[in-house]
């Protein structure tokens, strides 16, 4: 229910904690548990997917980037934890950019977003 942490005013030591929609209380609980100062801690209300649902999101594109040892059209993707996406670098000027950009879209729908 974790959708995103970043740092809160650039430092190491203030988090703020994106949380998906239902799991605020549940997440706080479990989040300042863990947490000595719980004054360095901020929640902010996440997207709709999880931090793992985003990785494993990732994983699989970065899988298809290996197999396709440089000729696969996406040459880079990473976790957007604001934007709650998997940002997808891709060369539209390749042979099949438009093929892997729609069937990627048909598969991860909102979860990913491009860019040339």
């Amino acid at each position: 229910y974790v959708t995103g942490v970043w740092s809160t005013d650039g430092s190491g030591e203030n988090l703020s904690f994106a949380i998906m929609k239902g799991y605020e209380d549940q997440a706080k609980a479990e989040i300042l548990d863990q947490v000595a100062d719980k004054n360095s801690v901020t929640f902010a209300e996440g997207g709709k997917y999880s931090l793992a649902e985003l990785k494993e999101v990732q994983d699989q594109i970065s899988s298809k980037m290996s197999e396709g040892q440089g000729n696969y059209p996406v040459w880079g993707c990473g976790i957007d934890e604001m934007g709650n996406t998997v940002a997808c670098s891709i060369n539209m000027s390749a042979e099949n950019a438009q093929t892997v950009k729609n069937e990627l879209t048909a598969r991860y729908g909102d979860m990913i977003r491009f860019e040339e």
